[in-house]
């Protein structure tokens, strides 16, 4: 299930990319196992790795024409799956307030952002 993450998470990222950090800081894994993800997409053909143009130092994991061939088979399987699992285990009254909790936490997070000028 991580590779479709990842591929569907490239696939909506700006330029179909993204620096390895980003991938494990979105799908909340360690670094270790992020090199294994994209090493074993990269084997696939799924991934590419390219230099970073504004960081020497980091690589971008970039989308190939495969990967997003692949991703697209994926994306209506997790959307699905998230659709089930959000609906079978949450009551209406229960969503609606998922809802403003996480709509809550967004405008903080934007206060944080905004005041710390991250």
């Amino acid at each position: 299930m991580h590779l479709a993450d990842l591929l569907v998470r490239l696939m909506r990222a700006p330029r179909t990319r993204l620096k390895g950090v980003e991938i494990a800081r979105e799908m909340l894994i360690n670094p270790s196992r992020t090199t294994r993800l994209v090493d074993r997409a990269e084997a696939a053909g799924l991934v590419s790795r390219e230099a970073h143009p504004d960081d020497r130092r980091a690589q971008q994991i970039v989308l190939t024409s495969e990967g997003e061939r692949v991703a697209l088979l994926f994306a209506p399987f997790l959307l699905e799956t998230l659709d089930r699992a959000i609906f079978d285990t949450f009551t209406s009254d229960e969503l609606d307030t998922l809802v403003e909790l996480l709509e809550r936490l967004r405008d903080a997070a934007t206060d944080v952002a905004e005041r710390d000028k991250l």
